[in-house]
């Protein structure tokens, strides 16, 4: 049964406003509820989709809820990749990239 509903325009403004900060896995993500932000979502960068996985960025791009790392937060600024892994998952700097092993 699909649980979709539609919600009327919004700007990315009022999508934000829906949205909030929070520490996820470790990371300072923006959640995204189901539905908000419809046709108005930021595009994804390159470092955000490195801390997501493929199920995650689906969800965010098909408008369901999701946790997006928020970038221009000051845990991102500066800091070796390492230390913005999370602690209990099992990965490690490959060519600069995170690889799970």
């Amino acid at each position: 049964m699909d649980t979709t509903f539609k919600r009327k325009h919004q700007t990315l403004a009022q999508a934000l406003a829906e949205t909030k900060v929070v520490k996820h896995n470790g990371i300072v993500c923006r959640y995204w509820p189901d539905g908000v932000g419809v046709g108005v979502r930021p595009r994804l960068s390159n470092i955000q989709k490195t801390y997501m996985n493929p199920v995650e960025i689906m969800a965010y791009l098909n408008n369901k809820a999701a946790y997006v790392p928020e970038t221009t937060h000051a845990s991102f600024a500066g800091l070796p990749v390492e230390q913005l892994l999370p602690k209990e998952a099992k990965m490690k700097i490959v060519n600069g990239i995170a690889a799970r092993y």
